[in-house]
């Protein structure tokens, strides 16, 4: 690693440090550092698959502000939907108990292998992942719930918390307002990447700075 960014800025050396702790609990866990571009990191699976975790900062984020790596992949675009986002969670899930915190590009839904048939795919960490959003049922298909029992247990409310315009069912996101007590309200997808982009959009639903850290930790 060295301690500069995409852009050849210097890195302070606290910061540095930090993001060199990532890198080696990336190792840890089979991820290896490109020779070519130093402070990128990626993971090859069997199927074309490649997770990247990427520390060297963005245009719009520099890496001293965020030393979250960013997570993006390549797979393979004949494989389904709920597939994608199953294996994208997983290894988000192995990232974080290895305490390797993340953040995903506000275009990560936009390519890197998944499609762009509708608009539940602008979250590729949501649903449907093959599994029952009530009961964890392993559907392997693009459904969300496994019954209609099932999907009478998950009634979101008639309109978004942001821009308070009615909800489709294919169309609503659980958010966290707060983590500590646990509140969750549903927006629509398109709300929830703004939440996540923009500080300044909807602030009232963005939880703490301290909050977030303590929970992702």
């Amino acid at each position: 690693m060295e301690p500069v960014d995409k852009f050849g800025n210097q890195i302070y050396s606290n910061v540095y440090e930090e993001l060199c702790e990532y890198g080696a609990r990336l190792k840890e866990i089979g991820y290896r550092e490109s020779r070519n571009k130093s402070n990128l990191f990626f993971h090859q699976q069997t199927g074309g698959i490649t997770f990247f975790m990427d520390m060297r900062g963005t245009p719009q984020v520099k890496i001293w502000e965020d030393t979250r790596p960013l997570f993006y992949w390549n797979i393979e675009l004949t494989m389904e939907d709920w597939a994608k986002r199953r294996l994208l969670k997983e290894e988000r899930d192995r990232l974080l108990a290895h305490q390797v915190p993340l953040r995903l590009s506000f275009y990560a839904g936009l390519g890197h292998g998944m499609g762009e048939s509708g608009a539940s795919l602008s979250d590729p960490l949501g649903w449907p992942d093959g599994y029952c959003r009530v009961c964890d049922a392993d559907l392997k298909a693009n459904e969300n719930y496994c019954s209609k029992e099932c999907e009478r247990e998950v009634l979101p409310q008639r309109f978004c918390e942001a821009c308070d315009e009615r909800l489709e069912r294919d169309n609503t996101i659980g958010h966290h307002v707060s983590y500590f007590p646990e509140e969750v309200v549903t927006v629509c997808r398109s709300c929830h990447s703004r939440i996540h982009m923009d500080d300044s959009f909807c602030p009232e639903l963005t939880p703490p700075q301290e909050e977030i850290d303590r929970f992702y930790e």
